[in-house]
């Protein structure tokens, strides 16, 4: 208020009180505290927090001729990513494949004869929708329970 009262200089004919008018009527009413009507930002607004998906339930593993078919329960909450599937070795989980968020199998393929496999599988969710995993962006459930067949 005093900036707009000491900023009217009156050489405009029509505002030339209004400085004045203005401060007398702020200091009549109690001089009220600033009150925010509107408010705006600039830019792109922050994505919504990405939850993470629930850890698929019940896998099993079939042997086949040099291969190994894997199914699972699907999560709840269900994953927007979809699933990847690990190979336990040695304690270790290796990425094996990933699968879309409605595929709820995969036969792992070319493997040897009378070698056992172990698998865990996970579910994602696509955090920043460009539909491939992003380690550190997107985010991944606990493993499932471990599966292990021999393959023949």
């Amino acid at each position: 208020m005093q900036f707009l009262y000491l900023a009217n200089n009156r050489t405009n004919a029509f505002l030339a009180n209004e400085g004045v008018n203005l401060l007398n009527a702020w200091l009549n009413t109690g001089m009220a505290e600033p009150f925010v009507m509107a408010s705006t930002t600039w830019g792109t607004a922050p994505a919504p927090p990405c939850g993470t998906p629930g850890t698929p339930a019940s896998l099993t593993a079939q042997a086949g001729r040099k291969s190994v078919s894997l199914t699972w329960r699907a999560s709840s909450p269900a994953p927007t990513g979809g699933y990847r599937i690990y190979y336990n070795q040695a304690g270790k989980l290796q990425f094996r494949a990933s699968v879309g968020p409605t595929t709820l199998t995969y036969k792992d393929s070319g493997l040897t004869s009378r070698v056992q496999y172990c698998y865990v599988v996970t579910a994602w969710n696509d955090c920043n929708g460009n539909g491939a995993y992003d380690a550190g962006v997107d985010t991944e459930s606990a493993p499932s329970n471990q599966a292990c067949a021999t393959a023949q």
